[in-house]
């Protein structure tokens, strides 16, 4: 269940966990999450129809929020692809895994400078959730940028005294991956991601086929916060 997860995620990061129910049919489901409330979970159930979007976008502002957990489900829609990217925070993917066992917080390197970016942020969840960092890096594409990325992340490992893995692949690291477990993904929460799955199909962007790995854990980091 969605909730448990997000309590236990809760409790790693220990900030206020705000539970949003927007018009429920289910009392008996409404009575179980009632009983997560405590002094830093809140429960904002909202029993008339909602813009869900607007009404979202201020629930950032108005709880100062820092991270927001959805379902798979969640994520897949088109629209709220959108709302959510717009919310300008990280946004947790809470696949069907367990959380408890997770050990590797995984990067595939890109073509691009945006994992360094928000390696700040990485570094930071990774402390929380005790994870491990492990970069995959694709050797049969180019490797420019990839070379400062790494060299960035090396930098930052001296300075918060965190080991790095980086991973050379001869085989696309997203197939790699889906023959592992226990580790989550972290990738830069670009606008080219709340494009439609469909537009992706023919991409080799390793960014753009997120949704290969979407029955694992996922955290969608913006790249300006």
């Amino acid at each position: 269940m969605i909730i448990q997860r997000a309590v236990y995620t809760h409790e790693k990061f220990k900030h206020n966990l705000i539970i949003k129910v927007v018009n429920p049919n289910d009392i008996e489901l409404v009575g179980n999450i009632k009983q997560y409330a405590t002094h830093n979970i809140i429960i904002d159930i909202k029993y008339n129809n909602l813009d869900l979007k607007e009404s979202f976008l201020n629930d950032i502002k108005i709880y100062h929020v820092g991270l927001v957990l959805v379902s798979a489900e969640i994520f897949k829609d088109y629209e709220l692809r959108k709302a959510l990217y717009e919310a300008h925070v990280p946004i947790f993917k809470i696949s069907n895994k367990s959380i408890d066992t997770l050990k590797d917080a995984a990067l595939i390197l890109a073509d691009n400078r945006d994992l360094e970016k928000i390696s700040a942020t990485i570094y930071d969840i990774s402390e929380q959730l005790n994870l491990n960092i492990d970069l995959y890096n694709y050797l049969s594409e180019h490797q420019g940028e990839k070379e400062q990325v790494i060299e960035h992340y090396y930098n930052l490992s001296t300075i918060f005294s965190k080991a790095i893995k980086v991973i050379k692949e001869s085989e696309n690291p997203i197939k790699v991956l889906n023959k592992k477990d226990n580790f989550i993904q972290l990738l830069p929460f670009t606008k080219k991601l709340i494009k439609r799955r469909i537009y992706s199909l023919l991409s080799t962007d390793s960014e753009k086929l997120y949704h290969k790995l979407d029955r694992y854990h996922q955290i969608f980091i913006p790249v300006q916060i």
